[in-house]
């Protein structure tokens, strides 16, 4: 399999393959079948769940976190769930059928 260009696609493809919610501290020094998630994934994956503008378009809105006490959790957001959180904002079909 191909490695992945980046850490954050890095993380994107593993939280997909894993389809569970996973702690922070299980996204560091990680070896996945699409490369190595280093150190600093903790904080890749906090920018994918924030959407900063210094990730890449493709990868904005496929990251969720939810917090449990004081431990966060980040997930894959699957395109169907994109979808209708883009619908029920009332965006035009464009906007919600858009990749």
């Amino acid at each position: 399999m191909k490695p992945c260009p980046t850490q954050w696609h890095i993380i994107v493809a593993y939280l997909w393959q894993q389809k569970t919610w996973l702690p922070t501290h299980s996204l560091q020094g990680v070896r996945t079948d699409f490369g190595f998630i280093g150190s600093s994934g903790e904080q890749r994956v906090r920018e994918l769940a924030r959407n900063d503008e210094c990730i890449p378009a493709a990868l904005r809105d496929k990251v969720e976190k939810k917090r449990d006490g004081k431990y966060e959790y980040f997930r894959y957001v699957p395109r169907s769930v994109q979808m209708c959180r883009r619908f029920d904002a009332g965006l035009p079909a464009e906007q919600v059928f858009a990749v």
